[in-house]
Formats: C-alpha cells, sequence, structure tokens
C-alpha cells in the first residue's frame, strides 16, 4: 500500500517501502536463526571439532570455521524454522506461476523459456515483456494488490547477455532508474496482429 500512496513524498515514500520490506526480511529470517556465531582461527586443523569440520575452510596456512553458540530458552522458543520455510516456499512458487488480475496467470511458468534471462528470489529478468506484468490501467494484469508480479523497469535497446551477476544487477539498476513508461508505450502503440485463422466473411463468435 505504500508504494501506491500518491500523497507521500516519492522519496520518502521509497524510503517507508525499503524500511518495511526490511522488517520483514529480518523478521522472517529470525525464525530459522540458530543465534549468533563466532569464527574460530586455527593453525592445525586436528583441533577443530568435530561437529565443526564440515564448515572449515583453509585461507592460506590457516583454517577458519564457525562456532554457533547453544541457544539458551528464551531464543529457542522463537526458533521455528519451518514458519520461515513456509513464507520462502510460498514465495518461490508464486515467482513461478502467480495469479494476477482477472484469473490471469503471470511467472516464470507463463513466459517463453527462451526469453527467461534468470530469476533472483523473487525478481524474473527476461529478454521479452509479458503483458500481464503492466498495471491494470494499461491493458495488464497487475492491479496494485499485495503479492503480485511487479514491473519494476523496462530497457528497449539491442545489448548483451550479461555473464556475470555483476553485469545483471547493473542492467537492472540502469532499467529500475528508466522506469516503466517505454514499456506502458511499447503497449500502447502496438497494433494486434490479426488472427491467420479469420477469413473474410467468418462471423465473430459473440
Amino acid at each position: 500500500w505504500v508504494s501506491n500512496d500518491e500523497i507521500m513524498d516519492p522519496i520518502i515514500r521509497a524510503a517507508v517501502a525499503a524500511a518495511l520490506r526490511a522488517i520483514l526480511i529480518q523478521t522472517i529470517g529470525a525464525f530459522a536463526s540458530r543465534g549468533r556465531a563466532r569464527t574460530i582461527v586455527t593453525d592445525d586443523p586436528k583441533t577443530i571439532p568435530a561437529q565443526f569440520q564440515g564448515d572449515m575452510r583453509r585461507q592460506g596456512k590457516l583454517w577458519v570455521y564457525k562456532q554457533h553458540q547453544p541457544m539458551n530458552k528464551r531464543a529457542h522458543s522463537f526458533y521455528h524454522p519451518e514458519f520461515a520455510a513456509q513464507v520462502w516456499a510460498r514465495g518461490r512458487a508464486k515467482v513461478l506461476h502467480a495469479p494476477m488480475a482477472n484469473k490471469v496467470t503471470g511467472g516464470a511458468l507463463a513466459v517463453d523459456p527462451s526469453t527467461l534471462l534468470g530469476i533472483n528470489g523473487d525478481a524474473i529478468y527476461l529478454t521479452d515483456l509479458p503483458q500481464w506484468a503492466l498495471p491494470i490501467e494499461n491493458g495488464g494484469a497487475d492491479d496494485g494488490k499485495a503479492g503480485r508480479l511487479r514491473l519494476q523497469g523496462y530497457l528497449e535497446e539491442n545489448m548483451k547477455v550479461p555473464a556475470t551477476l555483476e553485469d545483471r544487477d547493473r542492467l537492472r539498476a540502469r532499467s529500475v532508474r528508466q522506469g516503466i513508461d517505454r514499456a506502458i508505450d511499447f503497449f500502447e502503440f502496438t497494433t494486434p496482429q490479426d488472427d491467420a485463422d479469420f477469413l473474410p466473411g467468418d462471423e465473430e463468435e459473440q
């Protein structure tokens, strides 16, 4: 609802939305937290207890591993990884198969696989813009409700496929700065193709 508040100053709106998102992410993640861990460094791997050997890694001549502190009774009462797992699983499922407005289905499974560059969390990166990603007032299926896949940015130009995460993130940042106005214009001025199976004289079904 914050992102759709037109009265709020855009800078404040973005800050509040980011803060609320961070609070939710931290809260959900805390359900699966096993408490703090301290980093232990040793030059003799034989001194590392057996339960920590699976986490040890070598850095130069030293060995490093993390030792989790035992959870106290209060911390254990907040430990519910099943809550975090359920939220995570449902969120990932919606990225693949996302109910949109007007009974339209969006998500990664609703696009041409050849246009799918990648998925990062709840973000889908495509080389082609599906119309369902647009706001409903612009002919799409995003009605602004919470949980909808929402178009964040759009770039209309020839470019190389990003080979690294850094390349992809740079393109993402550029597209977000550009906004979605070009995407809306693209569909607004695109003429629908005629039905190849329609012949003159055929009556349209009413």
